[in-house]
């Protein structure tokens, strides 16, 4: 498994931690936390961005010997 595929598993479980926080916290406080969402979702976008443009340029950097899924599957198998 792939670093990105970590990260966006690690995204994934944090951000239904973070959802169910935010449930108990308008439950027992009666207040929605804005600042903190919009930060949290500021933040998981700026990285799915990055990770999105990492990807991007590593397929604008070999296409010209390979297409993008040859490259991807090549760095598949080399981790393994």
């Amino acid at each position: 498994m792939g670093t990105m595929n970590k990260i966006l598993i690690l995204l994934g479980i944090t951000t239904v931690v973070f959802i169910a926080e935010c449930f108990g916290f308008v439950w027992f406080e009666k207040t929605v936390p804005d600042s903190l969402i919009y930060s949290y979702f500021a933040a998981i976008g700026t990285e799915g961005f990055i990770m999105g443009w990492i990807k991007n340029a590593k397929c604008k950097m070999y296409n010209h010997e390979t297409s993008c899924q040859n490259v991807i599957n090549e760095s598949e198998e080399n981790r393994k």
